[in-house]
């Protein structure tokens, strides 16, 4: 799973050679928005999708942060039923 998301990110190839449904498919990954913060950062002089790709990963750390909570919050509740 984290190769196909490493892979589909751009960390592998650059996502422009990929044919167009792949590219498509490439953006439901955070990992596509981290790979190219930092090709942006260490390649061009502007960033200007910066704040696009900030909010995408800002947004999906705080969804997993709420995920895992509430998964522990539930696995703690049957423990403790047991």
């Amino acid at each position: 799973v984290a190769s196909a998301s490493f892979l589909l990110g751009g960390g592998f190839t650059t996502i422009a050679f990929l044919p167009p449904v792949i590219q498509h498919i490439a953006t439901v990954f955070p990992s596509y928005y981290a790979v190219e913060g930092l090709r942006e950062a260490l390649f061009y002089a502007d960033m200007p999708t910066l704040g696009r790709n900030l909010a995408v990963l800002i947004a999906t750390g705080v969804l997993s942060l709420l995920a895992g909570a509430w998964m522990l919050a539930r696995s703690r509740g049957s423990l403790t039923a047991m």
